[in-house]
């Protein structure tokens, strides 16, 4: 009976420990056999959280080149704003997060002509774009000084998509990226 136990505890060990597991779509990779590898490619990713939404389209190259072009937009929910947002360093995956360190980034206003329109005619509006835009290249530049990576967190990956959760000191913001050939 004792090496019953022991065999079907080794079987239920040696499940546990598989590396990948086949569903009728698509194979998901499990988190801890994931490497720097399996992100190398083109990304299209969309974030939302802490009052901003943004799609990004990112490419990871296998030296550790990222190139990333994206758009926010502000307020989440009822965006009045756009900006497009272009950075450029290197990227690296370990632990289940993948990190970003920028060298170089810029902000460029991309509002409607709907919206440019009406910040001709609203001082108000004006102001609080210029807040907006001010936060945004101020954050950019701090980055870019203190040298401080960006983390996000990575789960569900399975080599055409994934899930990423990135911390900030008031909450978090959550997105998904799938693969862009």
């Amino acid at each position: 009976m004792k090496k019953f136990t022991t065999l079907a505890l080794v079987s239920l060990l040696a499940a546990c420990t598989q590396t990948t597991s086949s569903t009728s779509t698509q194979t998901v990779v499990q988190e801890n056999t994931v490497t720097m590898k399996n992100f190398v490619g083109n990304w299209a990713c969309k974030m939302d959280g802490d009052k901003v939404a943004s799609n990004n389209k990112v490419k990871l190259a296998e030296d550790g080149f990222a190139d990333y072009h994206g758009t926010i937009a502000l307020p989440a929910g009822k965006p009045a704003f756009h900006y497009d947002l272009q950075r450029v360093g290197t990227w690296d995956y370990q632990n289940e997060v993948l990190s970003y360190h920028f060298t170089q980034n810029k902000v460029t206003r991309a509002h409607s002509e709907k919206t440019t329109q009406a910040m001709k005619s609203s001082k108000q509006l004006r102001d609080t774009e210029k807040q907006y835009f001010d936060a945004i290249n101020k954050q950019l530049a701090q980055a870019g000084k203190s040298k401080q990576d960006v983390s996000l967190k990575v789960s569900n990956f399975s080599g055409q998509s994934f899930a990423l959760q990135q911390m900030l000191e008031k909450g978090s913001r959550t997105g998904h990226c799938v693969r862009n050939s």
